[in-house]
């Protein structure tokens, strides 16, 4: 008797498994770059050349839910960016900061209509469409170590503060959001974050008391949301983008993000064959300061053939706060090469009047090899 019920209960299991993975599927992908920098800028008096590393490991599974014919999909993944493991940062908390903060969400799908929880993943407002040739931001990436000794922050550039916050949808806020696809028109998506920099690694238990300033930087932090809609109306070649984000101002007695934070961005992307056009313009406000920061960015990419993309772009930022400097800009050309399963990339760009001072000016150029496993 105790024989059969053996083999009744592993027949039950080994049913139980297959099921599970007949309807659920497991990927595992990812991403390499391995390249070269250099830059030179009046403002630091010196130059800067560094070869340059990021890779990253991306997990999802996909599969059916036993209700209302939905489906689901959920993921994550392991970033690991060039200064999180040598040198400067060589740090255990840079690294798992670095590792956990990236891309992780489950998302419920129901036809046209996706229900979401997760963070860096549903990201309704950052969007570049004057971007074309190798993502967003790359220009802006690629001079801003030019602009200052420390371009991580704003007042090395006016335009890279502005892509540093991701037009509201930076720092790695675990939210709850939706995404609403209209066929033949485009998709309405938004999120909604209870605290504007809740760090994914450091709530897993929720011990962290909420409103308390200490070493969680993300308690001098309040809620945000972000909404934006994409699509081309049914245009061949047309890729239009909107959005709105609002983050409120910290909480009483903290330091950080003491003013609401608002965005607004408008983007235009429209192909012609070889040719492809691009254009956005992003606005930033900190209400209880009066601080306003504008930028406006135009993209031109031309298709060589298949495998070769030239792509030039000028971007103009300026901070309308009372007493704040004059007008930064940025010009940049990109070269984005197939060498089949291998994608070459180089950069090369200025900055004028970086923050709006005049004479801090630079330069940069980037190369970097791409491969996606």
């Amino acid at each position: 008797m105790k024989k059969v019920n053996k083999i009744a209960i592993g027949s039950v299991a080994t049913l139980l498994l297959t099921t599970s993975l007949v309807s659920a599927q497991t990927t595992i992908g990812g991403d390499m770059r391995l390249g070269f920098k250099s830059t030179s800028s009046n403002f630091k008096g010196a130059s800067d050349t560094l070869m340059t590393k990021e890779s990253q490991i991306n997990f999802r599974n996909i599969g059916n839910l036993n209700f209302g014919g939905g489906k689901y999909e959920a993921g994550f993944s392991l970033e690991m960016d060039g200064t999180e493991g040598s040198g400067r940062s060589e740090t255990a908390s840079n690294f798992t900061a670095g590792a956990h903060l990236e891309n992780n969400y489950i998302n419920f799908i129901f036809g046209n209509t996706m229900f979401h929880i997760g963070s860096d993943h549903l990201k309704p407002a950052n969007v570049l469409l004057s971007e074309i040739v190798n993502g967003p931001q790359a220009i802006q990436n690629t001079v801003n170590l030019a602009a200052s000794s420390n371009g991580a922050t704003r007042t090395g550039s006016i335009a890279r503060g502005i892509a540093a916050g991701e037009k509201g949808d930076g720092g790695k806020g675990i939210g709850v959001g939706f995404r609403q696809t209209l066929p033949n028109f485009g998709a309405i998506s938004g999120i909604y974050h209870p605290n504007g920099d809740d760090n994914t690694q450091s709530h897993d238990t929720g011990d962290v008391a909420p409103g308390t300033a200490g070493a969680d930087s993300d308690q001098n932090n309040n809620s945000y949301y972000s909404i934006g809609f994409r699509g081309g109306f049914g245009v061949k070649g047309l890729d239009l983008h909107v959005a709105t984000n609002r983050q409120e101002a910290a909480l009483p007695g903290l330091a950080a993000f003491t003013a609401t934070r608002e965005g607004r961005t408008v983007g235009a992307q429209y192909n012609m064959g070889q040719i492809t056009v691009g254009l956005d313009v992003t606005q930033e406000e900190y209400n209880a300061t009066g601080s306003e920061r504008k930028q406006k960015g135009l993209g031109i990419a031309y298709a060589v053939d298949k495998d070769l993309t030239v792509q030039f772009n000028h971007y103009r930022a300026k901070d309308t706060s009372p007493g704040a400097n004059g007008t930064e800009k940025i010009y940049g050309i990109t070269v984005g090469q197939s060498l089949g399963p291998v994608g070459l990339t180089i950069t090369a760009g200025r900055i004028d009047s970086a923050a709006g001072v005049a004479g801090r000016d630079g330069k940069a150029v980037a190369a970097n090899l791409g491969v996606r496993f």
